[in-house]
């Protein structure tokens, strides 16, 4: 999602375990009669196309994973995690799609490790759709966002793209990135390198100041005889 500016291509490192479960036999789902009012609204079936887990493994040794559930009345949801190099989450960022009056809407929140809402993006991001046909879908951002785009492109049978466009001017550069549907992952065996260490800050050159001259003594004043 946006608050994972990572490009390149998906790279997998070293020898690989299959995924826990992978190719064992699902069991069949039941059969539920939902409540009338969780209908798709019918503007959002063209956006069916996003439903599903998504995954991708990034250069740096981070893990990107966004989730998107089917439409259910007038919304569907979309949950973004980014895994980073050692296992700990880094940030996480929640999407929420919805039929209005208006329009179709885009709203993002995101948030730090732990749930923690950043300082700097307590408001919401918000897009309003602009284009869509069934397998790809196009946001164009308001307020503060005024300018920028997010698309979500479905470039294969498994396979969904994100490409982030931001305004001109802006000091942010653009960027995408390529997903595949998940459930046939396998994980690396080889554990990524240490971090270097910190350089030593170098020692200063300027030479040390001179102590400040003592006060002078006050006079004493002189006494009549």
């Amino acid at each position: 999602m946006l608050g994972a500016c990572l490009m390149g291509a998906v790279v997998v490192l070293g020898a690989c375990s299959t995924t826990p479960g992978a190719g064992a036999a699902q069991p069949k789902a039941a059969a539920v009669e939902l409540p009338f009012g969780a209908n798709p609204s019918e503007a959002l079936k063209p956006l069916a196309f996003l439903e599903g887990r998504w995954v991708r493994g990034n250069p740096n040794g981070t893990t990107n994973e966004e989730t998107w559930s089917p439409a259910y009345g007038n919304s569907m949801i979309g949950v973004f995690r980014q895994v980073r190099r050692d296992g700990k989450p880094a940030l996480f960022e929640l999407s929420l799609v919805t039929a209005e009056e208006s329009g179709v809407e885009l709203r993002l929140r995101h948030l730090h490790a732990g749930l923690v809402v950043p300082e700097e993006r307590k408001d919401l991001d918000l897009f309003k759709l602009i284009e869509s046909d069934g397998t790809f879908a196009t946001f164009g951002g308001t307020g503060k966002s005024e300018g920028m785009r997010v698309t979500y492109r479905r470039s294969g049978p498994t396979s969904l793209r994100q490409e982030i466009d931001f305004p001109e001017g802006s000091r942010e550069k653009d960027y995408s990135m390529d997903y595949v549907l998940g459930g046939s992952e396998t994980f690396s065996t080889t554990p990524p390198p240490p971090p270097k260490p910190r350089a030593a800050p170098a020692p200063s050159t300027a030479a040390p100041s001179s102590p400040a001259p003592a006060p002078a003594p006050a006079a004493t004043p002189a006494t009549g005889g």
